[in-house]
């Protein structure tokens, strides 16, 4: 059986890969230029790294991390970091 090709239906000026701080940024600042988005994320989540730093960089084990109790081990910080 032969899969039927998808029909794409949807149109924009501007497609953002990823949805971290800077790909959302990004699409913002392209919105707020009058420009239409589609923001794609292969994630199960929205942020990327951006959602685990609360919106600041990124640093493994830092103490705001720490204050929360997500304190995640060398392989929890291999694997986060690998999927970027």
């Amino acid at each position: 059986m032969v899969a039927s090709p998808r029909v794409w239906k949807e149109e924009a000026d501007v497609l953002i890969v990823g949805s971290g701080g800077a790909a959302l940024s990004a699409a913002i600042a392209a919105v707020q230029a009058g420009e239409r988005v589609i923001v794609f994320e292969k994630g199960d989540f929205v942020g990327g790294t951006t959602r685990w730093s609360d919106g600041a960089y990124y640093i493994a084990n830092n103490h705001f991390l720490r204050e929360k109790g997500v304190a995640p081990g060398p392989d929890d910080l291999l694997h986060q970091l690998a999927r970027q």
